[in-house]
Order: C-alpha cells, then structure tokens, then sequence
C-alpha cells in the first residue's frame, strides 16, 4: 500500500497441476487394467483350484492337496487385494456412499 492507503501492487502464485492430472489418468487406467485384466482370470483360476481342491477331478495325493490348498488361499488372498484396491477407487470417485456408524467390535 501506499501513503494514501491504495494497493501499490499485488502478488500471485501459480501450481501447474498437469503433472497431477497425468498422475490421475496413469492411476485410472490402472484401476481399469485391474478390474478388467486381472481379476476375471483370476476368478476363473481360483474357482477351477476350488474344484481341484475339492476332488471333482478325482482325488489327490496329500502333497497334491497340500499344494492345491496353498494355491487356493493364494488365489483367494489376491482376489481380495485385487477388490480392496477396487472399492477404494469407488470411495476416492464417490460410487460409494459411506456412512458413520457405531458397532461393537467383539461381534
């Protein structure tokens, strides 16, 4: 300000978000890469270990069991990440409503 009270000059600030907006693309079609590429053949892996496992296809030897068993958590463990990794997409784009609530955690 000047003696007069007037505004002499004035100051501005400028981010460049490009490189934030490439990183959100990158992000997106990751998620849509691990929706579509990843986890329909691993549903299709985990439920034809399932039937292995539980011998549909005739039976196993123990360490063939014990092998089949492993694969399955396995499966299955990914299958989770791959569904976690999906529904936080869905709650940082607003798909999904969430909601405040008390529980008790022994049940």
């Amino acid at each position: 300000m000047d003696a007069d009270g007037a505004v002499a000059g004035a100051i501005g600030v400028a981010v460049d978000v490009s490189e934030r907006h490439a990183a959100d693309k990158l992000k997106d079609e990751f998620i849509s890469i691990v929706s579509h590429e990843l986890r329909t053949p691993l549903t299709s892996i985990r439920a034809s270990l399932g039937l292995l496992a539980s011998g549909l296809a005739g039976p196993q030897t123990t360490r063939s069991q014990h092998l089949l068993d492993i694969a399955t958590r396995n499966s299955e463990r990914l299958l989770r990440l791959i569904n976690d990794l999906l529904d936080l997409e869905r709650v940082q784009s607003d798909t999904i409503e969430m909601r405040h609530e008390a529980c008790d955690l022994s049940d």
